[in-house]
């Protein structure tokens, strides 16, 4: 007992005791041993025990009290001989862990049972009240931690009382839920509900919904046995639905049903968009799919995938930043860039993979027959400093071969340029009007790369129906990105 580091029991209690004199005109008292689950107890030493169900667990500290958010008008004074009353429980010692037995409140007033490291909702008082519990001792949490916590099933009168004529609602109604997914990965949802009153099977019902994540309060009773919501704003979180009946008695069920899922919307969703399709094509370099990043920050899309209606799922291939460069880095999508993927085979290595497209990939048009041709067909001009020293048939030529990105020449070409025994030019063109050559003198410009990328996923005919079609992107953890539906006709 020595080691705890509480209190001063002489400087706390003895303000205390002043001010229950002062305020209520008799000296302090003992209070016997509670019968109150959660309560915080203390004999004559500086310990603070918390009670429940029986057993007594030492708060190891002031700092584990008040970080919990213990209070400490709440604590009981109980003479040592009411607290060997209890069992010893594992002492509590963890500030981001609310022990069994504490009672947490949101803001819209419900109340949870914290039991096994989850909270429970205490749907109705006479169930609180059949549990020991004191609804002014519950600990207000922000919507933020108490999404920490995870879900637990309804607080029943069954799980206090173990009589089975206790396992129903005493009015008779029992509510409850058809979904049964664990996860969901759809941007809209349908909640399916029903009851049935076994005191008057043939009796309407009406139904109200509360969904903490999205709702302050429980709805109003209506007719309706199903509730949509759209769940885009949710993507990991976990949604709890409770569903509750009433007759036309106005008796209302007071073990309302509960639904629990996940929602597998990656925080990616609105970010990464699919921004067309041109899927009507049978030449798989023709069939494509373009993405786009709305971000504001670039995206790592290693491990993504595409699925179509068939359910066959295409994982995005990694990709070389330049042509010719080793196929092994992932796509990095930044801001306001677009990757258009493609069906087929690289052109440049004729296997899955892609690039990202620079001002030099025109020359690649007519060497590698890329279908569509990239963008530009122009390529950057030599500068007005580095062809000065030739003749004018040499400038006019090497101007005329940029424009139209075209590498390759003929001794007939070179012939009509009057330029066949010009060495000096001909080096000059082998060397910089070409792919290679112009990467090697352009690479380090800031406007080198373009905001487009090419991605091929390798397949030699088309895998995506051409009418009815609906592709769904998802990320590395397989959450849904963006889905987009072509229409039948």
């Amino acid at each position: 007992m020595s080691k705890i580091q509480y209190f001063k029991p002489n400087i706390y209690w003895a303000l205390i005791l002043a001010v229950l004199t002062a305020f209520l005109g008799m000296p302090f008292q003992y209070v016997a041993a509670t019968e109150w689950n959660g309560a915080l107890m203390k004999g004559n030493g500086p310990a603070i025990y918390m009670v429940f169900n029986n057993q007594k667990r030492l708060i190891k500290n002031e700092r584990v009290f008040l970080g919990l958010g213990f209070k400490f008008k709440n604590v009981q004074r109980v003479r040592n001989s009411s607290l060997e009353y209890y069992t010893d429980g594992a002492v509590i010692d963890n500030v981001n862990v609310y022990p069994d037995g504490t009672l947490l409140q949101d803001k819209n007033g419900y109340l949870y049972l914290v039991e096994n490291g989850v909270r429970r909702w205490i749907p109705h008082e006479s169930i609180m009240q059949s549990a020991r519990l004191n609804k002014h001792w519950a600990i207000r949490l922000n919507d933020q931690k108490l999404k920490k916590i995870p879900v637990g099933k309804i607080m029943r009168v069954a799980d206090i009382y173990l009589s089975s004529s206790l396992l129903e609602d005493p009015n008779g109604l029992d509510t409850f839920i058809l979904n049964k997914a664990n996860s969901v990965s759809d941007e809209k949802l349908i909640i399916k509900y029903g009851g049935h009153d076994t005191q008057n099977p043939h009796q309407l019902l009406t139904y109200a919904t509360y969904i903490p994540i999205i709702d302050n309060y429980w709805s109003l009773f209506t007719s309706a046995t199903q509730r949509e919501i759209n769940l885009t704003k949710y993507g990991g979180d976990t949604v709890t639905v409770y569903v509750k009946a009433r007759n036309i008695r106005g008796q209302v069920d007071t073990t309302p049903a509960m639904y629990t899922f996940t929602v597998n919307i990656s925080p990616f969703y609105g970010k990464i968009k699919i921004n067309g399709l041109t899927l009507r094509e049978q030449n798989p370099n023709k069939e494509q799919i373009t993405l786009v990043n709305k971000s504001n920050t670039s995206v790592n899309i290693l491990g993504w995938s595409l699925t179509g209606r068939n359910n066959n799922k295409h994982v995005l291939p990694t990709i070389a930043i330049k042509p010719f460069n080793p196929s092994n880095n992932p796509i990095v999508l930044p801001p306001n860039v677009y990757l258009d993927i493609f069906t087929g085979m690289n052109p440049v290595s004729n296997l899955a993979g892609g690039f990202r497209l620079n001002k030099c990939i025109g020359y690649l048009n007519n060497i590698y027959n890329i279908n569509p041709p990239v963008n530009p067909d122009n390529c950057p001009l030599p500068s007005r400093e580095d062809i000065e020293p030739f003749t004018f048939e040499c400038q006019k030529f090497m101007l005329q071969r940029t424009s139209n990105c075209k590498s390759d020449y003929s001794i007939v070409e070179l012939q009509q340029a009057d330029i066949l025994n010009d060495a000096p030019c001909i080096e000059y063109i082998n060397k910089h009007l070409n792919y290679h050559g112009c990467v090697q003198d352009y690479q380090f410009d800031s406007n080198f790369y373009l905001n487009d990328w090419r991605l091929y996923l390798g397949y030699s005919r088309d895998i995506w129906q051409n009418l009815g079609e609906s592709i769904v992107l998802r990320d590395q953890n397989d959450m849904l990105v963006d889905t987009f539906k072509i229409r039948d006709f």
